[in-house]
């Protein structure tokens, strides 16, 4: 299968997978939520790095590599303020997770929109 739909189906388990987690309220229905969250993230991390040496090259690797570390350390420091913040709001982390699960499910469409162009260091 094409990485890029690989990529896209792994985004969407994982957002499902926070969106079930948002939406369960007892032990039986977090379990599943969470095993969903897990395949979602597992298949992203092999994936994402395939996918830089397929649209930009081995010699942009680490530059590409490098932005990238940028939006997910941003999201990895946001992500539990916000919902910390949510909760001390409205006392509930329901739509901190919902919101989260939907932020994730926009990459999907900016990922199958990505093409191939002329890779670094490549002539035309």
């Amino acid at each position: 299968m094409e990485r890029r739909r690989c990529f896209a189906i792994s985004i969407v388990i994982e957002a499902g997978g926070v969106l079930g987690f948002a939406l369960s309220v007892t032990v039986g229905q977090f379990v599943p939520s969470l095993i969903a969250f897990g395949i979602g993230f597992g298949g992203l991390i092999p994936l994402r790095p395939a996918l830089q040496v397929e649209f930009f090259g081995m010699r942009a690797f680490a530059t590409v590599q490098g932005l990238l570390m940028i939006s997910v350390t941003v999201g990895t420091i946001l992500s539990p303020l916000f919902a910390g913040w949510m909760f001390d709001l409205i006392n509930n982390y329901r739509p901190a997770f919902i919101t989260l699960a939907v932020t994730t499910l926009i990459a999907v469409p900016m990922v199958l929109a990505i093409h191939k162009g002329i890779q670094c260091g490549e002539r035309r």
